[in-house]
């Protein structure tokens, strides 16, 4: 629905931008081709909560229940690279829940927000290890080597890490 909403309030702000100026014709056919879209082949029924592709062909979603899916062939087919919960040695089961952003730095270098703890992968997400768990708020990489995390603990106390 919102997608509908976002898309019906685009398209009525650019009629009335081009009542307004009957020379922006080509500028609104334009904008209009920009915002074409097609529907590509998801691999789950789950909710899907974060993509990211590194190229026109190589991408990645997170989904809910620890699913993590890659394509090589621009949405066509997906292979199941879900990651499997492990158990901290404090007992926190790792890993287990939404992944709420996945992040590909190239096709094997992977970072994921899993319910909060915050996951890297250096060989395509076959296995995953622990950089820090609590309530992740955001991560994000300037490049394939400097990357950013908010953790936020209960105590209401936050950590920024920087790779």
């Amino acid at each position: 629905m919102r997608n509908f909403k976002t898309k019906y309030n685009l398209v009525a702000l650019l009629f009335l931008f081009y009542t307004l100026n009957s020379s922006c014709e080509k500028k609104y056919i334009d904008v209009v081709q920009t915002l074409q879209y097609e529907v590509i082949n998801s691999p789950t029924q789950t909710t899907i909560f974060s993509v990211k592709f590194i190229n026109d062909r190589v991408g990645f979603i997170g989904c809910d229940s620890s699913k993590i899916y890659k394509t090589i062939d621009g949405g066509i087919n997906w292979s199941d690279i879900s990651i499997k919960p492990f158990l901290h040695p404090y007992g926190h089961l790792i890993g287990n829940g939404p992944v709420n952003k996945i992040l590909a730095i190239s096709e094997n270098r992977l970072f994921a927000s899993v319910n909060g703890d915050v996951l890297k992968s250096i060989d395509g997400g076959i296995t995953w290890s622990l950089i820090d768990y609590g309530l992740e708020s955001d991560i994000d990489f300037y490049d394939d080597k400097i990357g950013y995390a908010i953790i936020n603990y209960s105590d209401f106390n936050s950590k920024l890490l920087r790779t």
